[in-house]
């Protein structure tokens, strides 16, 4: 199988009288989207084997800062000046056909209308518009390049900057109609002829309804993010404490087992000491034995080193 990725160049500088479209370079924010989609592919893992690029500013400056995030070398980045130019969707097919098939995957950077008509070429049931910074990903069930040919895609992926903020917005629309209409069924069709009042009053409390459903929504998304990127703490990081200060008191005494008691280490101290008191109560018999002589340790009443 062979995957195709579109991506359309981030947003540039507006176009200008006296600078030429070709050096458009990107724009802050166009910088920071393409980064953005950068590291959600990435995390994806859709790494392609090779990037091709439009050799205008904005597409190769994208490609660029895509190349970077996934450690792709940017002097490999291939330059097509038929991703640039506005030619048909068969001389985009062409670049693609003339591809060695030690690639199973090639990105392409470039610009629109080109490349949702591309994607729309190669994909029988894409209607969507690619936006800026936005991919389209296209699976074709094919060993080789040169066997890809129109309608041969099928749709893997569709993403860009805004597409969760896009997600939310319809699903706040969505929310306020169902609510709105089944705020209606409480109420006749002659209440609601009759009061113009009534009326403004459903549609304002299915909107502050709607909003509060997705507000909770946006906050369980965000919870989900950070625990995904583990920056909520879990149970086992809770004990992860008790288990340093173990190691740390392991380090200040390597000899120590852990768990061993104090009772313990005390009576192999004394142990040797005891073992040296043996030969002492003898002395002390053999003196009984004998009383003119006396021992070391009577004398001065400590046992020798």
């Amino acid at each position: 199988m062979k995957t195709v990725y579109l991506v359309r160049h981030a947003k540039a500088v507006k176009r200008k009288a006296k600078l030429p479209d070709f050096e458009r370079a990107l724009v802050k924010k166009g910088e920071n989207q393409a980064s953005l989609m950068a590291k959600r592919l990435k995390k994806e893992g859709l790494v392609p084997d090779l990037m091709i690029s439009s050799p205008a500013s904005r597409s190769l400056e994208t490609a660029h800062i895509f190349a970077d995030k996934f450690g792709y070398p940017v002097l490999k980045i291939m330059l097509k000046d038929a991703l640039y130019e506005e030619l048909s969707e068969e001389a985009l097919l062409y670049v693609i056909r003339n591809l060695d098939d030690k690639y199973n995957s090639v990105m392409m950077f470039g610009h629109d209308p080109n490349f949702t008509n591309f994607a729309a070429y190669l994909i029988k049931s894409f209607r969507e518009s690619i936006p800026k910074s936005g991919l389209v990903a296209v699976n074709v069930p094919k060993d080789h390049w040169k066997e890809i040919s129109k309608g041969d895609g099928v749709l893997d992926m569709f993403d860009y900057p805004k597409r969760i903020e896009d997600a939310f917005s319809k699903m706040q629309k969505g929310l306020e109609t169902d609510i709105e209409n089944s705020i209606r069924k409480s109420f006749t069709d002659e209440d609601l002829v009759l009061s113009k009042k009534l009326e403004k009053s459903i549609r304002k409390k299915s909107k502050e309804m709607a909003k509060e459903l997705v507000a909770a929504a946006r906050i369980l998304k965000s919870k989900k993010d950070r625990e995904s990127k583990g920056k909520v703490k879990t149970k086992k990081k809770k004990s992860a404490p008790k288990k340093k200060m173990t190691e740390a008191s392991a380090k200040a005494d390597p000899k120590a087992k852990p768990g061993a008691s104090k009772t313990s280490k005390s009576s192999k101290q004394k142990s040797p000491v005891a073992s040296k008191r043996k030969p002492a109560a003898a002395k002390t018999i053999k003196k009984q034995e004998n009383p003119e002589k006396k021992s070391p340790t009577e004398v001065s009443g400590k046992e020798p080193k």
